[in-house]
């Protein structure tokens, strides 16, 4: 039996970039997420089974305690999964404009210059405002590039958000809007990927929302105003 473990740590500040380094060197940079917004670092391992689930979850408290000097209380969820990855389904509607009003929406979107990249990113969910930012700092300089940055920046704020409300995110449908035609397009299929960077862009996202009951990646115009 293979469990995934998913704890979620809120924390009294946003850590320097050298302590999340630090903490990614020894839990895993692959298993450890910072979410800046709402400062929380949540942590996701597969692991063998429940045992080695709560030690995993053990160290990964004492590590993250003992790093930041505080004491910190983590929420964790386990649940199995089965031995072959979970195929995301990935929903494609153009039939007619969808209605949002009750479920999550993930905007995104970049500008790039030659010397900085910012991206925004707003989770909202109806007309409720969760969060939002346009100032978020990116490493690219090319613009597709920065457009898929803002995408898992968005996601990992969006997962954190819906994990720390205590809400089952598997059976959260997560819709994701943005003008960024290329990134919209490419991430459910719809145009075909060449670049390798963007084939693993495309595997981080398709990750990630992994955790979801599922993504709906939609262009502006086929979303009711």
């Amino acid at each position: 039996m293979k469990v995934q473990l998913t704890a979620v740590y809120s924390l009294p500040y946003s850590p320097a970039p050298a302590k999340m380094d630090e903490l990614g060197k020894i839990i895993g940079k692959d298993a450890i997420r910072l979410s800046t917004s709402s400062r929380t670092i949540a942590v996701q391992k597969i692991v063998s089974g429940m045992d080695d689930a709560k030690l995993f979850a053990q160290k990964t408290g004492s590590v993250i305690n003992k790093s930041l000097d505080a004491r910190i209380e983590g929420k964790l969820y386990l649940r199995e999964v089965s031995d072959q990855p979970e195929v995301l389904p990935l929903l494609f509607e153009r039939q007619t404009k969808l209605d949002l009003q009750e479920e999550y929406k993930l905007v995104f979107g970049a500008v790039c210059s030659q010397t900085q990249a910012l991206g925004s990113v707003g989770l909202y969910r109806g007309s409720k405002r969760i969060f939002y930012s346009d100032n978020v700092v990116l490493d690219a300089h090319q613009i597709n590039i920065a457009q898929y940055e803002a995408l898992l920046h968005g996601l990992n704020e969006a997962w954190s958000y819906i994990m720390m409300e205590g809400e089952d995110e598997s059976t959260v449908t997560l819709n994701i809007v943005s003008p960024a035609e290329l990134v919209i397009k490419q991430c459910r299929g719809q145009w075909s990927i060449k670049d390798p960077t963007f084939v693993r862009f495309v595997a981080e996202v398709h990750r990630i929302g992994a955790n979801f009951k599922c993504l709906r990646f939609l262009l502006p115009d086929e979303v009711k105003k």
